[in-house]
């Protein structure tokens, strides 16, 4: 059962199967950005300037995501965990279409602004426009971001239910090998620390 409470590897996974700390922190970067440009936009009250921030978070996956693909290329992997024999067909597929949603999802939205007449900035930093403004141009791109955006949605979650099934049923540190080490290794120690205490005090 301790398996299921942490996330220490699997028996026999060694620390040459846990991505880099580079892949784990571009992991998480566009986790973050994703849930919060989906939280903004389904709840703009949360904070000021919600509109804003939005599509500046939006943006910035067109800089994180890029960056994290080149960064696998250069590690030579091709999308495979660390250690693996270069992943199954059906994980690399996900991960494609993955990568080409959060690239399509804020373009979409760059081009919809621009064909309703509205600049396009990120964080302060003004950037080009793409279209020129037309209205019936503007409704297709609107309806072609909200499916794709909620599609996105989806594919994530069945990522994320795919790495709790190998960590949960599976067990084959799949998952901890994208968490930062001892995020998941502390907890277990202190586990072990103590059961160690208490059996001393029992012989003694």
């Amino acid at each position: 059962m301790e398996h299921s409470r942490d996330l220490r590897p699997a028996p026999g996974e060694t620390g040459r199967d846990r991505y880099d700390p580079v892949s784990q922190a571009l992991h998480w970067a566009t986790a973050a950005l994703v849930l919060a440009s989906f939280a903004l936009a389904l709840w703009p009250e949360l904070v000021k300037g919600s509109s804003a921030l939005h599509k500046s978070l939006g943006l910035a996956l067109l800089f994180v995501v890029p960056l994290r693909l080149g960064w696998r290329l250069a590690a030579g992997r091709g999308g495979a965990r660390p250690g693996s024999k270069g992943g199954a067909p059906a994980a690399k597929a996900v991960h494609a279409v993955l990568y080409a949603m959060l690239l399509a999802v804020p373009v979409l939205g760059w081009l919809h602004l621009n064909s309703k007449g509205i600049g396009v900035s990120m964080f302060g930093l003004h950037l080009p426009a793409l279209a020129d403004a037309d209205r019936e141009l503007a409704l297709a791109l609107l309806r072609a971001k909200w499916w794709l955006s909620y599609g996105l949605l989806g594919a994530i979650g069945l990522h994320a239910a795919a790495a709790l099934a190998h960590h949960y049923l599976l067990r084959d540190g799949v998952l901890a090998s994208m968490v930062p080490r001892g995020s998941g290794d502390r907890p277990a120690a202190m586990r072990d620390a103590v059961g160690g205490a208490a059996r001393t005090r029992r012989a003694a």
